[in-house]
């Protein structure tokens, strides 16, 4: 789940410097024969008939393996004579001699990530993963390189970032969409799902491994609650559970994960001294700004343009909610509350790594890392609906305005933008919890503002074969956040069903910014 509130400036730079990736050979229909194994030959071959291997659509970096491919799928998964679209896939061939026959397919976040986007940083360096077996990317329908794409150029040509304006740029993208005949419907989960085995049989491989992170979570247990027969473990990092009413607990979460942020510094002697009351300070500098906004001036983390805003409490809570997505902004985070409380706003925001490198990342118009309406299309359809906003409106009552208005933005927007896009409701049953017996991994941040621990706590009592590890001092999407949760998830990998050895979690520590 991606936010889509002022706290977006620093998401958006975390989510650059993270990714996914995919290599560049052109391929064939023979390159593609090295992933296969024994599945069914008859249901293996009506799927590979539609499977097409193409020339890649993102640079490979020099010397990487990569074969690239479109699968054909039905849009309407209920009436497939409706039309099809297609997929694009990545294929990252292992180092090892003897690759393993069962390949790790990765599912991105968003909804509406783009793995394919993320090709190189799976490959220079190669990752770890690729030691082993061979990784699968996918893009989701409506996402990168598939087509049709929701990406909204609309939306990403928007220049005020105001609320309404950006509601209106994603009405106008989805009239766009629906008048070329997309159905926003038939982009959700359980399609996607069935999308992913479809994938699975045309690569003739009998059983793979699920890795998701954040909403790709969601939909890796929309797999294993629906196509679990093709799966021999799944590892679930960061994880959005389809039984989580994450609109009503979405501020609560971050508040609790800020609050885990002040309690660990308060439990350092040296921060405690640095920074002693940290909620003191966090009501001190939001009731200042509430009483004076602050002109800032901030950099936009594609295109390194500047833009000046008049900096609020609630803005500052906002920016707070998105640092916590990455660990490297954690220790950061007192010193952050000590310069806003100083009266230091244009300092707090630079602490908090607002402003991005000089230059920016390049992000261009009509991006495809990102397709906007994705993000709606799932959201709308089978979360917002079943969440009431007069809960997520009472889980703020007591604290500040400042913290209130920041915790609560992302999720007000969402229920405006879906009134004002109609993308019908699923059936009460994408909302089960999720039963399988396949041996899953959950990972989870211990500041994750967005999908808690107890998340992760809460799927793992219902999935069955399934483990938990909180990763101290991290957040959201712990993947690229240190060693210990990948060499965690290598482990897990190379024999889901042994005890898993945590002992390095115990290293990890979180040393704090001192003045």
């Amino acid at each position: 789940m991606v936010p889509r509130d002022r706290a977006a400036v620093v998401l958006l730079a975390v989510m650059a410097l993270l990714g996914s990736a995919c290599s560049g050979s052109d391929g064939d229909a023979a390159s593609g024969a090295d992933t296969t194994t024994t599945a069914a030959a008859s249901t293996a071959a009506g799927a590979a008939d539609r499977l097409r291997w193409v020339a890649c659509p993102v640079e490979v970096p020099a010397g990487a393996r990569v074969d690239c491919a479109v699968l054909t799928v039905p849009e309407d998964r209920s009436d497939p004579s409706e039309g099809e679209i297609e997929l694009a896939v990545a294929v990252l061939r292992s180092t090892a001699e003897k690759p393993a026959p069962d390949p790790v397919v990765y599912l991105e976040g968003g909804p509406g990530g783009s793995a394919l986007d993320g090709l190189d940083s799976w490959l220079d360096p190669p990752s770890w993963f690729l030691d082993q077996r061979d990784v699968v990317l996918v893009d989701q329908r409506g996402t990168g390189w598939s087509e049709p794409s929701l990406n909204c150029p609309e939306v990403e040509e928007e220049p005020t970032g105001e609320a309404e304006a950006l509601r209106d740029a994603h009405v106008a993208c989805a009239a766009r969409l629906r008048a070329g005949g997309v159905e926003l419907a038939a982009y959700d989960s359980t399609a996607s799902a069935a999308d992913v085995d479809d994938l699975r049989r045309a690569l003739g491989l009998e059983r793979w491994n699920l890795l998701g992170v954040s909403y790709g979570t969601r939909l890796a247990l929309t797999v294993l609650r629906d196509h679990p027969a093709g799966v021999r473990s799944a590892i679930l990092d960061s994880v959005y559970p389809p039984d989580v009413p994450a609109y009503e607990q979405e501020a609560a979460n971050a508040r609790g994960a800020i609050d885990a942020v002040f309690a660990a510094c308060a439990a350092d002697r040296a921060c405690d001294a640095a920074y002693p009351d940290l909620w003191g300070q966090l009501d001190l500098a939001g009731r200042a700004l509430d009483d004076a906004p602050q002109a800032v001036t901030v950099v936009d983390p594609y295109t390194g343009d500047t833009y000046d805003e008049d900096l609020d409490g609630a803005s500052l809570v906002a920016y707070l909610f998105g640092a916590l997505y990455d660990a490297a902004n954690v220790p950061w985070v007192p010193a952050t509350v000590d310069a806003a409380a100083r009266g230091d706003a244009q300092g707090a925001l630079e602490l908090l790594g607002v402003s991005a490198p000089e230059g920016g990342f390049g992000r261009q118009v009509d991006d495809r890392s990102d397709a906007e309406l994705m993000y709606y299309a799932v959201e709308c359809r089978e979360e917002v609906p079943f969440n009431d906003p007069a809960e997520a409106e009472a889980s703020m009552a007591g604290e500040t305005l400042a913290v209130a208005d920041g915790l609560l933005d992302d999720v007000r927007t969402a229920f405006r933008m879906c009134d004002a896009l109609g993308v019908p409701t699923a059936p009460q049953a994408v909302r089960a919890p999720v039963r399988a017996d396949v041996p899953t991994l959950l990972l989870a941040g211990q500041f994750d503002p967005i999908t808690p621990p107890a998340w992760a706590e809460r799927a793992a009592s219902i999935l069955g074969r399934s483990s938990v590890v909180v990763l101290p001092g991290l957040g959201h999407a712990v993947i690229d956040s240190s060693d210990c949760p990948l060499a965690l998830m290598l482990a897990f990998l190379d024999d889901p069903g042994a005890p898993l050895d945590t002992s390095c979690v115990a290293g990890m520590t979180v040393d704090f910014e001192l003045p």
